[in-house]
C-alpha cells in the first residue's frame, strides 16, 4: 500500500549540551541531544542571509532513514562551504558517493559524535564527482564533513551524497551506493552585494587580533555581561574569541570555540572548573551566523543564542565577577602565535560587548540592528569594522588588523517549517522570528527546478517589530490523487529587495519498507548520461520483475523478469535516447514493490 513518509525526527538541543568540563577545552565529552518524533518537520534554522539568497540552515531527519543533514542554501562564486551529514549508526557505512559536476570536492572527513576521533577518507575522482572511501567501517554515531568549493560562475545545482557499502562478488570487493538513503543538497551560487567591511582572520597574520585591555568594559560593579558578534567560517577546532590566557586554574569569563564537529561552544572558568553551553548543531558551514553569550551574576544563569534565538543555557555555580584583562579574536588571549595550525580563518562583523546581562529576546532584536544604530549602556564596547571616518570606534583594535568586504545582511529566514500530507492535500506551517515588513510566498514545483506561486501573504509595517517575537503562518495546498512528487519552499522578499528562499521540502508517495526477499539498492552513477548499473540484493531465490518507468507512469524498459538466486546482482541499463529527467526503478516480488529514483542528465 503506497504511503507518504511524512514523519521526521527533530533534534531538540535545549539544555542537552550543558555539561561540566573539569579540564581544558578540546577533548571534552558532551551529552547527546534528544530526538523527538514529529510530523514532516523541516527545521530551517535562523541563519543569517548573505543577500538575495540568505544562507539559512535546515536539519532534516527521515523516519525511514538514519541520516540528518545541514547545509547553506547559497554561497558566492569561488567560496568554500561545509556540508554536514549525521547518522545514528543503525546502518554501517563504508564510504560515500558525492555526485556534483560543478563543485570541487576539497576534503572529506568524519568525526565520531561525542568524541574527537577522526576517520580518514581516500578520494577517487570521476567525471560526475568523487567516491570517498573510509579507512574503516563507520559504526556508531558519526558526522560527515564535506568541504566544497563553489564554481566561479553563478548557478543553481544539486549535490547528491549517497552512503555506500562494501559488497563482494566474483570480481572482488566493490563500494556500492545505497540509494535508499540518498541525500540532496540544493545550493545556489550567486554574486552577493556588499554591505560594508568585516574583520578578516587568516593564518597569514603575524599574531592574533588583540583588543586593547584598557578599553574593555568595567565589570566590577556590573550585573553581568553580554558578548555578541557575527561570524562566517568553515574552520573547526579553533578558538574564535577568548578572554582566557590558558592557565589551567585561572578564572575567565568566556572563550568561544568551534569544536571538531563544527559546533560552537562557549566556556567559562571558575576555580579550575570549565563550564560550557553549545549551539547543538553545526555552524562552520561558510555562512554568516550570529552568536551571543550572556551571564547574569545575580541569578548565575548563562544563556547562548544562535542567530537571535536561545539554543542553550545553564547555571554557573558561584560564578563571580571576573576582571577582563584582555581579549583576542581568532585565538586564545595570552598564547604566543604559533602559525597556521591554531589560527582561525574567517570573517567577524558587528562586535558588541555590553557590561550587563541581556535577555534572549533583546539579543534577537539586537542581532538585526547595525552596531552604529544600537542604543547601548555606558561602558559598552562596539565595533563595526568600518573605515575610520564612519566606524563606531569605542574600542581599540590592533592597528595592523586586516579587513575584507562584507556581504552580511541582517534579515532572518522562516523557521520551523512543517509539511504534512493529507488525502488530497498538503498543509504547510512556518514561523517568522522577529518579524519585519516582508512579502511571503509559498512556491511549488513538481521537478525541484521550476517553481510556481501557490500562496502569497505579507507582514506590514504595523504588524512588524512587536513585543512578541514570533508570528505563525499556515497554508493548505489541494492536490489531485496520485500526484507525483511535489517540492515546496518559502520565499521572503524584504523592503531592501533582498530575498530568502528556504530549503526545499519534498513530498511524495513511496512504498512501505517491510522485510522482503530482495532489496533494491539503487543505481550508480546517479545522475548519469549514457549508462548506469542497477544494484539489488536477493536473500533467497525469488521470482522478480525489475523495470524502469517515467514520472508520468509510462513503462520505459523491463530489465529483468525471472527467478534470481541469492546474492548481489547488477544489471546494466543503457539510457539510449531518453531525454534528461527523473525516472524510477521498480522492483516487484509477489505482493511487494520497491522503487528508487534515477536521474538522466545530458
Amino acid at each position: 500500500m503506497p504511503w507518504l513518509c511524512s514523519s521526521v525526527l527533530l533534534f531538540f538541543s535545549k539544555s542537552a549540551y550543558s555539561v561540566l568540563i573539569t579540564r581544558r577545552p578540546f577533548g571534552y565529552r558532551y551529552l547527546p541531544g534528544r530526538w523527538i518524533l514529529v510530523n514532516a518537520v523541516v527545521l530551517a534554522s535562523i541563519a543569517s542571509p548573505e543577500t538575495s539568497r540568505v544562507l539559512a540552515q535546515s536539519a532534516v531527519r527521515s523516519f525511514a532513514q538514519s541520516f540528518s543533514q545541514w547545509a547553506p542554501l547559497a554561497t558566492s562564486p569561488g567560496e568554500d562551504i561545509n556540508l554536514f551529514v549525521d547518522w545514528d549508526g543503525t546502518h554501517p557505512v563504508d564510504g560515500f558517493l558525492i555526485e556534483t559536476a560543478a563543485w570541487d570536492v576539497v576534503a572529506v572527513e568524519a568525526v565520531r559524535l561525542g568524541r574527537n576521533d577522526r576517520v580518514i577518507f581516500s578520494i577517487r575522482r570521476w567525471v560526475g564527482g568523487v567516491v570517498a572511501e573510509a579507512s574503516e567501517r563507520l559504526v556508531g554515531r558519526h558526522r560527515l564533513i564535506i568541504t566544497l568549493r563553489s564554481p566561479d560562475e553563478p548557478s543553481s545545482s544539486t549535490v547528491l551524497v549517497v552512503p555506500s557499502i562494501r559488497v563482494e562478488d566474483s570480481s572482488g570487493y566493490h563500494l556500492v551506493p545505497d540509494n535508499r538513503h540518498e541525500l540532496e543538497f540544493d545550493v545556489d551560487v550567486a554574486v552577493a552585494p556588499l554591505s560594508g567591511r568585516a574583520l578578516r582572520l587568516s593564518e597569514s597574520r603575524s599574531r592574533w587580533v588583540i583588543v586593547d585591555p584598557a578599553k574593555m568594559p568595567d565589570l566590577s560593579s556590573a550585573s553581568g555581561f553580554t558578548v555578541a558578534f557575527w561570524l562566517k567560517s568553515i574552520d573547526r577546532e579553533k578558538v574564535v574569541l577568548s578572554s582566557w590566557t590558558g592557565s589551567e586554574f585561572e578564572d575567565y569569563s568566556f572563550e568561544f570555540v568551534i569544536d571538531a564537529g563544527g559546533e560552537m561552544r562557549v566556556y567559562s572558568g571558575q576555580g579550575g572548573m570549565h563550564y560550557s553551553v553549545g549551539s547543538g548543531r553545526p555552524i562552520a558551514d561558510g555562512s554568516w551566523h550570529h552568536f551571543a553569550y550572556s551571564v547574569n551574576y545575580t541569578s548565575g544563569l548563562a544563556i547562548m543564542t544562535l542567530d537571535g534565538a536561545e539554543v542553550d543555557s545553564r547555571f554557573l555555580p558561584d560564578m563571580g565577577r571576573v576582571e577582563i584583562s584582555g581579549l583576542s579574536i581568532g585565538g586564545r588571549y595570552g598564547r604566543e602565535w604559533d602559525g597556521e595550525e591554531n589560527s582561525l580563518n574567517g570573517l567577524v562583523d558587528e562586535f558588541v560587548f555590553l557590561p550587563a546581562a541581556t535577555s534572549a529576546a533583546e539579543i534577537g532584536r539586537m542581532s538585526r540592528v547595525p552596531v552604529a544604530a544600537l542604543e547601548s549602556p555606558a561602558g559598552a564596547v562596539l565595533f563595526d569594522f568600518e573605515p575610520l571616518e564612519t566606524r563606531v570606534h569605542r574600542v581599540g583594535i590592533a592597528p595592523d588588523a586586516d579587513y575584507a568586504p562584507s556581504n552580511l545582511i541582517l534579515h532572518q529566514p522562516a523557521t520551523d517549517i512543517v509539511a504534512e500530507f493529507h488525502p488530497g492535500s498538503v498543509s504547510l506551517a512556518w514561523t517568522v522570528v522577529r518579524p519585519e515588513p516582508q512579502v511571503i510566498t509559498v512556491e511549488r514545483s513538481d521537478d525541484g527546478v521550476l517553481f510556481e506561486t501557490m500562496y502569497r501573504t505579507a507582514i506590514h509595517e504595523a504588524e512588524a517589530n512587536r513585543d512578541d517575537t514570533r508570528q505563525f503562518f499556515s497554508f493548505e495546498d489541494f492536490i489531485s490523487e496520485g500526484s507525483p512528487i511535489y517540492f515546496y519552499r518559502i520565499r521572503q522578499e524584504f523592503t531592501d529587495q533582498s530575498v530568502i528562499r528556504s530549503q526545499m521540502i519534498k513530498i511524495g508517495v513511496g512504498s512501505l519498507e517491510t522485510p522482503t526477499a530482495v532489496e533494491l539498492i539503487g543505481n550508480s552513477p546517479n545522475p548519469f548520461a549514457t549508462s548506469t548499473e542497477v544494484n539489488f540484493r536477493v536473500f533467497e531465490p525469488t521470482q522478480l520483475r525489475l523495470s524502469v518507468w517515467s514520472v508520468s507512469g509510462h513503462l520505459i524498459k523491463v530489465l529483468a523478469s525471472e527467478t534470481r538466486d541469492a546474492g548481489f546482482h547488477r544489471i546494466l541499463f543503457e539510457a539510449g535516447d531518453l531525454p534528461s529527467g527523473i525516472y524510477f526503478l521498480r522492483l516487484e516480488t509477489g505482493g511487494s514493490v520497491q522503487t528508487r529514483k534515477m536521474i538522466v542528465r545530458r
